[in-house]
């Protein structure tokens, strides 16, 4: 995760990226371990938000409580199809995904 933002933070010419979103649940890797990548990479000053998206709700979730509990920094958004009741319930923010179908 840390080369891919020095990649992206290089090919963007800038030091910091403002959101950086994660854009799958992965089980094979630890809520614990992601959170604390994340939670580093903001630390660094490399990134100042996190972000999620095309997750479930309880895994969006799961991934905020293992950051709270642990004194980390939580996701401040979700982008995704769900409806914003969820995201009410969450706390978080909600952009909309949208796909080529949906603008015909």
């Amino acid at each position: 995760m840390f080369n891919a933002v020095d990649g992206s933070l290089a090919r963007l010419e800038t030091t910091y990226i403002d959101l950086l979103q994660i854009h799958r649940y992965d089980p094979e890797i630890p809520a614990e371990e992601t959170m604390k990548a994340l939670h580093d990479l903001i630390q660094s000053g490399k990134v100042h938000y996190i972000g999620a998206s095309s997750m479930r709700y309880w895994q969006f979730a799961h991934l905020n409580e293992v950051a709270r509990k642990n004194s980390r920094t939580a996701f401040v958004s979700m982008q995704d199809e769900y409806p914003l009741l969820y995201h009410e319930e969450l706390g978080s923010r909600c952009m909309h995904l949208s796909t080529l179908t949906d603008l015909t």
